[in-house]
């Protein structure tokens, strides 16, 4: 966030500088657009509790399974927080921009890529 502002590459996934590395124990967090400025994240409201979301990095396949679909007001930066155990949360904009479509998915599963 910069100026009150949740700062997404425009075609790209954005990673969080300070949130967990894949399949490190903590919250890695990556943020995308769903549609105008991009749409990296544009399927991401089609995903349900118990989806498989894969991670590739590092030579690395990380498997993460969806536990949790919810908006969120931009200034509920808790989302972010640091976790006790491998958590995935995906960001992307919602509702006219005003919202955020959190997705957050616990590690399962690791293997070379």
């Amino acid at each position: 966030m910069q100026d009150g502002v949740w700062q997404v590459a425009d075609y790209a996934a954005g990673y969080h500088h300070g949130s967990a590395l894949p399949g490190e124990i903590g919250n890695t967090v990556l943020a995308g657009h769903a549609g105008l400025r991009g749409a990296v994240f544009r399927n991401l409201s089609r995903v349900q509790v118990g989806d498989e979301v894969q991670v590739a990095a590092g030579g690395w396949r990380f498997v993460y399974r969806v536990r949790v679909l919810r908006s969120v007001w931009p200034t509920q930066v808790e989302v972010m927080h640091p976790t006790p155990t491998p958590v995935l949360t995906l960001i992307t904009c919602t509702a006219w921009d005003t919202q955020r479509f959190i997705v957050i998915a616990d590690l399962v599963d690791t293997r070379p890529a």
